[in-house]
C-alpha cells in the first residue's frame, strides 16, 4: 500500500489509495435507486423491465439488485 502524504484514517488506510482501489473495482450490481440514477429510468420502468425479463435482477435478503451487465446491455440495445 502506498505511503500517504496526508494522515491515514482511523483504520490506517490512506484515503487516496482506497479511493483508487474503489475506482478500479468493477460494479457488479446496482440497487434500484442507483440503477434509476445511472440509467435515467424511473423506478416503475425498472420494475416493468424486470417483469418483462428484459432486465436481470436478483434479490439478496430483501434487497433487489440489478445486474450491471444487464443494465448496460439494455441501454446499448435499447428497450
Amino acid at each position: 500500500m502506498p505511503i500517504c502524504s496526508t494522515a491515514p484514517d482511523n483504520q490506517g488506510i490512506c484515503p487516496q489509495s482506497s479511493r483508487q482501489l474503489v475506482a478500479q473495482t468493477p460494479v457488479l450490481a446496482y440497487d434500484v435507486p442507483t440503477a434509476c440514477r445511472v440509467s435515467s429510468l424511473s423506478r416503475s420502468r425498472i420494475y416493468q423491465l424486470i417483469a418483462q425479463n428484459k432486465l436481470a435482477s436478483t434479490t439478496i435478503g430483501k434487497r433487489r439488485l440489478i445486474l450491471a451487465s444487464s443494465l448496460h446491455d439494455l441501454i446499448e440495445k435499447g428497450c
